[in-house]
């Protein structure tokens, strides 16, 4: 599905024109439509039926060879809400998705724009379906204004990078820093990440305080994957300090079984503790299954059960049946 795309290359006006190298194929567009029916039970609340969205996407993707090495990527991403036929509402933080231009070669990678975080790389270690979310690190996700460096060999990966918004609240600078490195060995992978993020003056509109200022806060975590025969375990740690007493801490363990080449199972145990926000301390139990019809083409079925440790939450049961298709 990553083929390479088309970009135009200049032609050099000297006295005596000379025409640059272009190696490029059509640009790609891909995507993802995933929907299915959610039935969600909150514990002293009402039971509710809905044709539910999830993670529907489309872009566009390609790349340049530059000659004697290098080559330039681009992607251009944005999130679709396929059970109402539109792009994602103006105010989600999921209508615009990865969108960058990158370039790349012998000396690794640079790339600039908006691209998951170096946090990502330990997100995917307990989650069997790449699609169910993960509860326990929730401050992974895509960054913007991003500059990034990453390098990468067979055995291992360093992902370096910042957020640089002059316009935000946080600085006039660098907002933002973060770093990860993997290491993969035979079935095994391992991770280690850490981010940084400036304090944040508060935002004050007519005299009134609309958004409070917020301190440093430092995040760290590490995960592991293991794949061997049929099975593949995985374990996650994350952590940040805020600067308070309280400080938030996430852990998990998964365990998927692939009996076949088009069917999955998996399980995965996660819990939360932030004495400072009662609504994601929590434990929560998560049962996937997956067939696949084709290359592209699956059904799936994901069961969540939340446990809040606070007694003013409501536990809840969510139970997800839908299909998947990929272009």
């Amino acid at each position: 599905m990553f083929k390479k795309t088309i970009l135009s290359c200049a032609v050099a006006a000297t006295l005596v024109p000379v025409s640059l190298p272009v190696v490029a194929d059509d640009p790609t567009l891909y995507g993802r439509v995933r929907l299915g029916i959610l039935v969600s039970d909150v514990d002293n609340g009402d039971t509710t039926s809905d044709l539910a969205n999830v993670s529907s996407r489309f872009g566009i993707k390609g790349s340049e060879d530059l000659g004697n090495g290098l080559e330039a990527v681009y992607r251009y991403e944005f999130a679709v809400d396929a059970d109402q036929g539109n792009l994602s509402s103006a105010g989600s933080r999921e209508r615009q998705r990865k969108s960058y231009v990158a370039l790349q070669g012998g000396f690794g990678r640079l790339t600039l724009g908006t691209e998951d975080s170096a946090v990502d790389v330990a997100s995917g270690y307990i989650d069997p379906t790449e699609d169910i979310g993960d509860n326990i690190n929730p401050f992974s996700g895509r960054v913007d204004n991003l500059v990034q460096y990453s390098f990468a060999t067979d055995s291992v990966e360093a992902i370096f990078g910042a957020q640089v918004d002059g316009d935000d609240r946080a600085s006039d600078g660098v907002d933002a820093y973060y770093a990860s490195f993997q290491y993969f060995t035979g079935g095994l992978t391992a991770g280690v990440f850490y981010e940084h993020n400036g304090d944040r003056d508060a935002v004050v509109e007519e005299g009134e305080v609309v958004e409070e200022a917020e301190d440093e806060i430092d995040r760290i975590g590490a995960g592991l994957a293991y794949e061997f025969g049929q099975f593949r375990i995985g374990a996650l740690y994350a952590q940040e300090d805020d600067g308070s007493e309280e400080d938030y801490t996430g852990y998990g363990v998964s365990l998927e079984y692939a009996p076949s080449d088009n069917t999955s199972v998996g399980i995965v145990y996660q819990v939360a503790e932030d004495d400072d926000d009662p609504s994601v301390d929590a434990d929560y139990t998560v049962l996937t299954g997956k067939y696949s019809l084709s290359a592209r083409t699956s059904l799936f079925a994901e069961y969540l059960h939340t446990n809040f440790t606070s007694d003013e939450e409501n536990d809840s049961d969510d139970l997800l049946i839908g299909l998947r298709h990929d272009f």
